[in-house]
């Protein structure tokens, strides 16, 4: 079978080992992997690992071969980074996957302030490179990329995605911060403008501060990053995420998240949040696709097999989705949101006892927590054991993060109309991940009543799907 175009042209860039004698230089040669990531991900042609599966295999002694068989790619580049003072060394080394080969390395001895010149020359070695592998066709050039008007902006934009790939509500907050510096440091640089918009975006996901807030900004920043760059994906992305979760905007969602994945094909963020908004919105054929293709560009993480997981729920395919999140589990077992989506499903399904179980395991493993003990009340609802569910529901909603959406998915499994619809309402109120209301499988008893006919056309949703 003649291998397709795909895999005659992917590559994984693994992260560059830190070789300063200052660890805490880490974040730099993270940072350099995903500017080299990035910019490949642009190349027309390449199929390029996304930033999650590729560190993955970080600091592990794997063999070139077994990273192409897991990851699908014909390409490795890998390389180390020391940085002492003003200077700069760089090292670089493509190998071809099929015979373990070098076929192109370079070391960079340079100043700090060439890391620009450096990175742009390695993307452009590489493209050369490969292209001359090629039996037929031959890879776009690379794009040009807009580099800071200073270090310092640069350096913090690199500690920013540092912290902010570590996630949790601390590390989001410091990335916060160190993007707001970049951006005072250099107000013209867009990525500093985007890393504000995925902070943003990720702490009102996270129920950091009122949502409405949260988003307001995010959408800001993202505006301010096309405005300063219209080519730059990531900009694009977290303006069509803010569109479907806080402004309501259907239309200007596709719209953006669609040109994030035409100004990169290889962005699996993108595609993740627009499979989600797809199915949000009723058209689960043609989400689920592109939820594969996610997983695709990010094999080895955990949140594109979620995001499918999740999309095959709003899809309506239950089954399908619960053997989804099983597999999910498989690969993380320490994944809490795994775990709660999948005893969701169940219930959703009305498998009370088998979701019941996974409720019980979530507070054994994870501890009591409110979400643990939101899953803990749809299981006991899909068991119909209502009074029990109600007890534990009512006591999670008095609190102060209680989600309104999954509060009303709550109540709805107990058959409480009146409080179903007071918690969607509250969720209109403060405009937050209201997107999938029409089609949750949790509503599939609401959809003739008038009041939910009310609020799907105060959401403009009855034109789409």
């Amino acid at each position: 079978m003649r291998p397709t175009a795909d895999e005659r042209t992917s590559i994984v860039v693994l992260p560059f080992t830190n070789l300063s004698a200052d660890k805490d230089n880490e974040y730099f040669s993270d940072g350099i992997t995903e500017e080299l990531i990035s910019a490949l991900a642009k190349v027309g042609g390449l199929r390029v690992v996304s930033r999650t599966s590729a560190f993955a295999l970080k600091g592990k002694n794997v063999a070139v071969g077994d990273i192409g068989a897991s990851l699908n790619v014909r390409f490795v580049l890998e390389g180390s980074v020391r940085r002492a003072g003003n200077r700069l060394r760089a090292s670089a080394q493509l190998i071809r996957v099929s015979d373990d080969s070098h076929l192109w390395s370079e070391t960079y001895d340079r100043q700090i302030e060439d890391i620009f010149a450096v990175q742009d020359d390695i993307t452009g070695r590489i493209v050369e490179t490969i292209t001359q592998t090629l039996p037929v066709g031959r890879l776009s050039q690379p794009h040009q990329v807009r580099h800071p008007g200073n270090l310092e902006a640069y350096n913090l934009c690199l500690l920013g995605r540092y912290h902010l790939n570590k996630r949790g509500q601390a590390a989001l907050k410091q990335a916060l911060d160190l993007f707001e510096q970049a951006a005072q440091s250099d107000p013209t640089y867009a990525p500093a403008h985007s890393g504000i918009a995925d902070a943003c975006g990720l702490l009102a996901s996270y129920s950091v501060g009122p949502p409405m807030d949260m988003y307001a900004r995010a959408a800001a920043a993202a505006e301010q990053a096309i405005a300063l760059d219209e080519s730059l994906a990531e900009g694009h992305a977290s303006l069509g995420f803010a569109k479907y979760n806080w402004e309501w905007d259907w239309d200007g969602a596709e719209r953006e998240l669609r040109r994030a994945i035409a100004l990169n094909p290889n962005y699996a963020q993108a595609h993740q949040w627009l499979a989600m908004f797809l199915a949000g919105i009723g058209r689960g054929d043609e989400a689920v696709p592109i939820a594969r293709r996610a997983i695709d560009l990010d094999p080895l993480s955990i949140n594109p097999n979620q995001t499918l997981g999740t999309v095959l729920v709003l899809a309506g395919r239950l089954d399908d989705a619960v053997q989804q999140f099983r597999r999910v589990i498989a690969m993380a077992p320490s994944s809490l949101f795994s775990h709660v989506w999948l005893a969701l499903a169940l219930a959703l399904r009305r498998r009370g006892e088998e979701s019941l179980a996974v409720a019980e395991r979530i507070i054994q493993v994870f501890g009591a927590t409110p979400i643990a003990r939101m899953c803990l009340a749809a299981a006991y609802a899909a068991s119909d054991r209502l009074d029990e569910a109600r007890q534990i529901q009512d006591e999670v909603s008095v609190m102060s993060y209680a989600q309104p959406f999954q509060t009303a998915v709550n109540y709805a499994f107990m058959g409480d109309e009146a409080a179903t619809f007071e918690w969607l309402e509250r969720g209109v109120a403060v405009r937050t991940d209201m997107y999938a209301l029409r089609v949750h499988p949790a509503f599939a008893a609401l959809r003739g009543h008038p009041r939910f006919v009310q609020l799907i056309d105060r959401l403009g949703l009855h034109a789409k799907g």
